[in-house]
């Protein structure tokens, strides 16, 4: 996950102009793993300085349950991360 991360900040600077400015959000799904999300979280937070702005929660919003995941999203909320 890292590498491609890293591919993908890479290309997005170079493509960076006056014109163009990207960015990234990486994906969490509401089923995930607790031990994923901070994984997610962790990565997310090692390149907020290159890059990576937020977190997109994703999936089904009306099934599931994200409890095993809040406090993660919470402390990427509170480490200034967007959601």
């Amino acid at each position: 996950l890292e590498s491609y991360l890293k591919s993908v900040l890479k290309g997005i600077q170079r493509a960076n102009s006056d014109r163009f400015k990207g960015y990234v959000l990486l994906s969490l799904q509401r089923s995930s793993t607790a031990e994923f999300a901070k994984k997610t979280i962790d990565l997310a937070l090692q390149y907020q300085d290159q890059g990576v702005i937020g977190i997109d929660i994703s999936g089904d919003s009306t099934t599931g349950n994200i409890d095993a995941i809040l406090p993660e999203i919470l402390r990427a909320k509170a480490e200034g991360l967007l959601l």
